[in-house]
């Protein structure tokens, strides 16, 4: 158990050393920024969530990415097809489309997972 255990922490500071270093190469290879990674990311579960909750728990204290940028994000990622958006500003709701997924899946494999 102890050996399974420190493998899987060494593999859990790989991960977020990998993914910090890449972070600036998926930004300038994918054209999305760290916010619109970061709302892929959190949507990829593939169910309706409150678009809110997004800023207001997810990401509420994570570094680019304070309320005005996850907004921004959402509305670029919507108008690009890789998210959905249904309801009024006060109570809408998103959704991962198979366009975000196949994206954040393919920068997922290229860039964070292989590491």
């Amino acid at each position: 158990k102890a050996a399974q255990h420190e493998k899987a922490v060494q593999y859990v500071f790989r991960f977020i050393a990998n993914y910090e270093s890449s972070k600036k190469r998926i930004v300038s290879d994918t054209g999305l920024s760290v916010p619109e990674f970061y709302v892929l990311a959190a949507a990829y579960h593939g169910k309706e969530m409150k678009s809110s909750i997004l800023h207001t728990e997810i990401y509420k204290r994570s570094y680019q990415s304070n309320p005005g940028r996850i907004k921004a994000a959402v509305r670029s990622l919507c108008s690009r097809g890789y998210m959905e958006k249904y309801g009024s500003t006060n109570n809408s709701v998103v959704r991962i489309t198979p366009l975000g997924r196949d994206a954040i899946m393919q920068i997922a494999s290229k860039y964070i997972l292989n590491c």
